[in-house]
């Protein structure tokens, strides 16, 4: 019998036919358009209900935050009756549970207490508890954008086959709570998420845009990144690009899986292993950019976190030697009878306050109408012809927009045109890292080594903490050269050529990268 390892190298992503289906509703992109979905304002949506669950810990203050933003989310002022939202209260400290009691807001939420047994029971409880046919996972610290569960049901309610619908974060740091429950109506911004711009210097910068938003990260693909610190690569998976903080599934499927495993203890992983088990149950995970919040960033709430998530990962080692049956169980047959206390509020949403809807989509239209701004957000979308064209007209542009501009050129296969705009760029802003480190990508793809090499050593010579040099020479030439051929060995071309192009211009005579360099030409 497979064991679940086996069943994710077999289990492919690709969602394009959901995307044909979708489109015939009427309700536009699937996933590449998400500002014109926003805008696609749909009054009446399916007969699907939905139960928000939110795991909460000695998070009394941005708990109280998150339900008031989602009692002002479009989906709570339009179909108020068709929404729930579940607070677990995992035994905190901090009067969690009776400040929720006196909250008065127009949302129908309860909150339920148990002990504090961990991230993974809560959910459980809450899940167990609700009743609706969608269940979205949200974390206490997040504020959910006004349209975000609007966007998912949306999908729920086309897509009949199993999915996965994860959305995006962008953090917050330092921020009142008074201000940040209002966040609720600001500009959505996906591309904040680590998912599209990774936290570290690096590639692939954008794990959206190189996997064609996860169709191809399926089949047991993964991607090698670094956070600068720790020597060994950090591996990133199909299953990983599902994150507790925001995404959703249908009932049926959760179900199925039994929920969420209880041996997780602490922090990390719970949500990567529900993804797995997703996929092998045969669900696609299918981004989707236009559901995002702003995550309230809070210093870490376990001095022991990060031994947690090395244990938990540790266990996702393990229970994937398993078959899927003996690696699923039942946890959400039992999961009520730990709930010590329960509270229900019983005010609702009775009138429709559309101004926070209409306020966001006027932000959306604000930050459209620059064409710089709508380069950028086609250019995380990985539509590059269509952030050219917007490149070309904006009036505006800072060094990252030209650096940007420059890479949509690199990525349709045309590096002289993004060399005549890199060269223009750098009499600007001579020095520029991100220029002269994009100049140096571009002239390497034009089979121009060695001036690369130069413009790379002259760049360390003037520049020599630019965190991508420090980054490309933490790394040996034999190191680079077998994350190339592991990158080849997958599909992912061009990432394989970045890295043996990094050997190249560490060792220009290192024949085994010139080697994979001559087998990506091929490729291309």
């Amino acid at each position: 019998m497979k064991n679940v390892s086996d069943l994710i190298l077999e289990s492919n992503n690709d969602y394009s036919k959901l995307e044909k289906d979708y489109q015939i509703y009427g309700y536009g992109s699937l996933v590449l358009d998400p500002y014109n979905s926003i805008k696609q304002i749909q009054t009446s949506l399916s007969f699907l209900s939905v139960s928000i669950i939110i795991p909460s810990y000695n998070c009394r203050d941005t708990v109280i935050a998150c339900l008031k933003a989602l009692g002002k989310s479009s989906f709570n002022n339009r179909h108020s009756d068709q929404l729930e939202v579940i607070v677990v209260d995992d035994g905190s400290s901090d009067g969690t549970f009776e400040a929720l009691i006196e909250l008065r807001i127009g949302l129908k939420y309860s909150v339920m207490r148990q002990a504090h047994l961990g991230r993974a029971h809560a959910m459980n409880t809450g899940i167990a508890a609700s009743t609706g046919d969608i269940i979205i996972s949200c974390d206490a610290d997040m504020i959910l954008s006004v349209h975000t569960i609007s966007e998912l049901v949306k999908r729920h309610s086309v897509l009949e086959e199993e999915v996965v619908l994860v959305g995006f974060r962008s953090n917050i740091h330092d921020v009142s709570l008074d201000i940040a429950q209002n966040l609720v109506g600001h500009l959505p911004k996906f591309w904040d998420d680590n998912r599209y711009h990774y936290d570290w210097p690096g590639w692939p910068e954008n794990m959206m845009q190189v996997t064609k938003h996860l169709k191809l990260l399926g089949d047991g693909r993964k991607l090698w990144l670094t956070d600068t610190i720790t020597p060994s690569d950090e591996i990133w998976t199909l299953p990983r690009m599902v994150y507790g903080a925001l995404f959703s599934m249908r009932r049926s499927l959760i179900n199925r899986i039994g929920g969420f495993e209880e041996k997780f203890q602490g922090w990390g992983w719970e949500d990567t292993w529900i993804g797995t088990l997703a996929i092998c149950e045969g669900a696609l995970i299918i981004p989707v950019p236009s559901a995002t919040g702003y995550h309230l960033d809070h210093p870490d709430r376990s001095p022991s976190k990060w031994e947690e998530s090395r244990q938990n990962f540790t266990l996702i080692e393990q229970l994937s030697r398993q078959s899927l049956n003996t690696a699923k169980s039942n946890y959400l047959e039992n999961a009520l009878a730990r709930i010590v206390e329960h509270y229900e509020n019983r005010f609702r949403c009775y009138e429709q306050e559309l101004t926070t809807e209409f306020e966001s989509i006027n932000r959306i239209k604000k930050f459209l109408a620059d064409e710089a701004n709508t380069a950028f957000y086609h250019f995380c979308l990985g539509q590059y012809k269509l952030a050219i064209s917007y490149y070309c007209e904006a009036q505006e542009m800072k060094s990252q927009d030209l650096a940007n501009y420059a890479r949509c050129y690199f990525e349709i296969g045309n590096p002289n045109a993004g060399l005549e705009v890199l060269a223009e760029a750098l009499q600007c802003f001579p020095d520029d890292p991100l220029l002269l480190m994009e100049s140096i990508w571009h002239y390497a793809r034009l089979n121009k080594i060695s001036t690369a090499k130069k413009l790379f050593y002259d760049m360390l010579s003037v520049i020599s903490n630019d965190p991508i040099c420090l980054y490309l020479l933490r790394h040996s030439p034999e190191e680079h050269t077998n994350r190339g051929w592991k990158y080849l060995q997958q599909g992912f071309v061009n990432l394989a050529w970045r890295d043996f192009t990094a050997a190249l211009l560490l060792d220009c005579d290192y024949q085994e990268a010139h080697y994979g360099w001559e087998q990506c030409d091929k490729r291309n």
